[in-house]
């Protein structure tokens, strides 16, 4: 597989958001904060290092982000992203029987999202881009 760069990252991340939502009913939103939990703010999109050695400098890094679904029930939604993401030929694991229900999907290319219910059953989403050199993380921020 080609490297992809920091820019190619986000913009192809954050496209499998959008499209993600577009799955759900016409008046969800992603937001990253939800109503009932103002403290919880969810991260906003960002590059982070994609390895967990802390004596690397300048190893690959890949793009992530994460929201609160709103204007819907969160487990009806996660059942339609299920079957979403299954429909665009991506692997999905999906453990959304559980009190705690999540369903994970990676894309042929390695992009992953990952819907989550919390314990009432609220729904967040989040994205991850496959990691990319940290050379192609200089044209993003750019």
């Amino acid at each position: 597989m080609t490297p992809i760069s920091g820019t190619d990252a986000r913009d192809s991340a954050l496209d499998a958001l959008e499209k993600s939502r577009r799955a759900l009913p016409s008046n969800v939103q992603l937001n990253r904060r939800h109503p009932s939990f103002p403290e919880s703010q969810l991260a906003p999109g960002k590059f982070e290092p994609a390895y967990d050695d802390n004596t690397t400098i300048d190893g690959p890094h890949r793009f992530s982000a994460a929201y609160w679904v709103l204007g819907c029930n969160g487990r009806d939604a996660l059942s339609v992203l299920a079957h979403a993401w299954a429909d665009w030929g991506w692997s999905v694991d999906d453990r959304s029987a559980g009190d705690l229900g999540s369903v994970r999907a990676t894309s042929p290319d390695g992009y992953r999202l990952i819907g989550r219910l919390t314990d009432d059953e609220r729904l967040s989403l989040a994205v991850s881009s496959p990691s990319f050199p940290y050379e192609g993380l200089t044209q993003a921020e750019t």
